[in-house]
């Protein structure tokens, strides 16, 4: 009993002090500068105090006040939430973060805010995910940005080796591409099966986005490991004649066999019987 009535307590504590906020625009939620023009000003913005007792403690749904704060998008309880002793890297019973689950909502400000107060950029939950990964798979260009700016490593992957590059070049995410490139993301990494980010890219079906990896200048011939196919076969295996074109314009070879011995043409009779 002492527990709820302990976070009924905070609950209501904080929301006392951001309805005041909301009525005073021009001055930082819990600030307690004082304002020369207005000194009752000054009693509003009381110092957070800190090892809030229940500020972990989760709710029937499985959350924290931080992650709660985090699927709002509300960076300044974020900041007060940390402030008052919450734990950045707290998970749910899956293994996300507030990080990562503002991430995958593309929530900028609050994934700024927990960044900047130490959130793990390499935790990742019970499915493999990171927040880089999943600000990739979900496409938010801003979000990779910043987070490879802090470090991030652009060489993540899923448990079967699908790198982060792997899946911009899958969505066909040519900006976020070059944006995992130039952090030095491995153009040539080969997932569990072999895929490599070229073959990935074949799979999007869009000329631009091969041409984003071979920006990079990857090993052509390279091949997966369950028919032996090149990225040149995966192209014609799906009848891609711009990617084909482009493909041997950087110097795929037309006679590269897979494991069956079938050269691309050959694999693109098989596939259109």
């Amino acid at each position: 009993m002492s527990g709820s009535i302990s976070r009924v307590f905070i609950l209501i504590a904080f929301l006392v002090v951001f309805q005041c906020s909301k009525a005073l625009p021009n001055t930082g939620l819990f600030q307690s500068t004082k304002d020369e023009d207005n000194p009752k000003e000054e009693s509003v913005y009381a110092e957070v105090p800190t090892n809030v007792d229940g500020i972990n403690d989760f709710d029937e749904h499985g959350r924290t006040y931080l992650i709660d704060a985090a699927l709002a998008g509300d960076a300044d309880a974020i900041a007060n939430y940390i402030k008052a002793g919450a734990l950045v890297d707290v998970t749910t019973s899956d293994g996300n973060t507030a990080l990562l689950l503002a991430a995958k909502n593309g929530l900028y400000l609050a994934c700024m805010e927990l960044i900047n107060h130490g959130a793990n950029l390499e935790h990742k939950n019970a499915l493999g995910i990171s927040p880089l990964l999943i600000s990739v798979i979900m496409g938010h260009k801003l979000l990779v940005q910043s987070m490879l700016d802090h470090n991030a490593d652009p060489n993540v992957a899923l448990p079967d080796g699908t790198s982060a590059l792997m899946l911009a070049a899958q969505k066909g995410r040519d900006e976020i591409i070059h944006l995992l490139l130039n952090k030095g993301a491995n153009v040539n990494a080969q997932s569990v099966p072999g895929t490599t980010p070229l073959m990935f890219a074949c799979m999007s079906h869009q000329l631009s986005t091969v041409q984003a990896v071979l920006s990079a200048h990857p090993a052509l011939e390279k091949k997966e490991s369950r028919e032996g196919l090149s990225a040149l076969s995966y192209a014609a295996a799906r009848g891609l004649s711009d990617i084909i074109l482009e493909l041997l314009k950087a110097g795929a070879d037309i006679e590269s066999k897979d494991a069956f011995g079938r050269t691309p043409i050959e694999v693109a009779m098989f596939k259109r019987q």
